[in-house]
């Protein structure tokens, strides 16, 4: 593990990940009040897809042993909070944005929908890292796409609540 080779324990490497989550949400708060929902969300998963992709390609060449410089080990190990850090506030972001979408009739059953399907890409992710040589890339790719369509989507939306009125 990175965190083995910076010297950090178990213990500390899952503490570090709690304080990057916790700060997450407090950062994302104030991301959606200054900027709103939706950029909030389009930007940090744009960002999280473009570390995971970057990650693969930068250090690619890195095998993670013992003869990988220092100082690469701890730029792997900062680009992997990040994209942690990153995911966390799109992960609070589309809840918070979710639940503004839909009415409230349907609220809390499409909420329910959504996370299911959140659940299930969870379940499925050990099994496409376990497949795949390269998650980082299936991953990113994923994220990237859903930040575009996100884009898509509002755009569409915008144009048809428009024709409406």
């Amino acid at each position: 593990m990175l965190s083995d080779r910076l010297g950090l324990g178990l213990f500390q490497t899952l503490l570090l990940f709690a304080v990057a989550q916790a700060l997450s949400y407090v950062v994302a708060g104030w991301i959606q009040n200054t900027f709103g929902i939706i950029p909030t969300f389009i930007y940090s998963i744009l960002i999280n897809g473009g570390l995971m992709l970057g990650y693969q390609v930068l250090f690619e060449s890195y095998d993670n042993s013992n003869s990988t410089p220092p100082f690469i080990v701890f730029c792997q190990f900062v680009v992997i909070v990040i994209a942690f850090f990153m995911i966390n506030i799109s992960f609070g972001t589309g809840y918070n944005w979710t639940v503004s979408v839909f009415p409230v009739k349907l609220r809390g059953s499409i909420m329910g929908i959504c996370n299911f399907v959140g659940r299930t890409g969870a379940v499925a992710a050990p099994e496409v890292a376990w497949l795949s040589s390269t998650p980082l890339i299936i991953f990113g790719i994923t994220s990237v796409a859903s930040g575009v369509l996100v884009v898509v989507f509002e755009k569409v939306r915008k144009v048809i609540t428009d024709s409406r009125s």
